[in-house]
């Protein structure tokens, strides 16, 4: 069988095309923006969490009280928490629920954030003129770095509650995952012992695996 030179360039071609789409999907940047909604004096926004957050750049204005709704669709010890250090947070995320963090007007400047293993990242974009009352002494508005009077800090008892939370959570994970384990190891027997049985002798594979 002569070799195709066309069918070879076409098949290179393809590959190429189907690895930068791969590479392009996992490893892109992905930064889709949205602006927050203002509701009675506060201004909101919804974060999708699913492998990363969905818009991973929300927009407020200063000097306006913010609400985020982190609305977790999975479960998992990856995105369980997450993180503001520049506010000094960190906030719990059940599996499939949707939690209210609720920030002081903050001054204007990026405050990022990130999950509990600093995988998934987010920004949170705060624009516009600061006033007096929120800007802190040291000058460090336009960075964000500082810690804003009023930031929420976690009482006892929600951090009890949040404790007990991630527990059952955790333990519902392991039960879904050893439900897994056990429908592959089912599935994987049939395949595995005549492999192994095989190394052994022919004569003990039945012959319609042979075939």
């Amino acid at each position: 069988m002569e070799f195709d030179i066309f069918l070879g360039v076409a098949a290179l071609v393809i590959a190429a095309v189907l690895t930068w789409c791969i590479l392009r999907f996992f490893f892109a940047p992905r930064r889709r923006g949205a602006r927050a909604t203002l509701h009675d004096g506060v201004q909101q926004a919804t974060i999708t969490v699913r492998g990363g957050y969905s818009p991973d750049i929300v927009t407020m204005q200063a000097g306006i009280p913010i609400t985020l709704r982190f609305d977790r669709k999975e479960t998992g010890e990856c995105t369980s928490h997450v993180v503001f250090p520049d506010l000094g947070t960190d906030t719990m995320l059940p599996g499939n629920e949707t939690t209210e963090m609720s920030l002081p007007p903050l001054p204007a400047g990026d405050y990022p954030f990130a999950c509990g293993m600093n995988m998934v990242h987010g920004l949170l974009r705060v624009e516009g003129e600061t006033d007096s009352a929120t800007k802190p002494d040291d000058g460090t508005a336009s960075t964000g770095t500082a810690i804003p009077a009023g930031t929420p800090r976690m009482s006892a008892a929600d951090a009890l509650l949040a404790e007990r939370q991630e527990v059952e959570e955790r333990r519902q994970e392991i039960r879904h995952t050893g439900m897994l384990v056990a429908i592959g190891t089912v599935l994987t027997l049939p395949v595995f012992v005549p492999m192994m049985l095989m190394l052994v002798s022919h004569s003990l594979v039945p012959s319609w695996l042979m075939n």
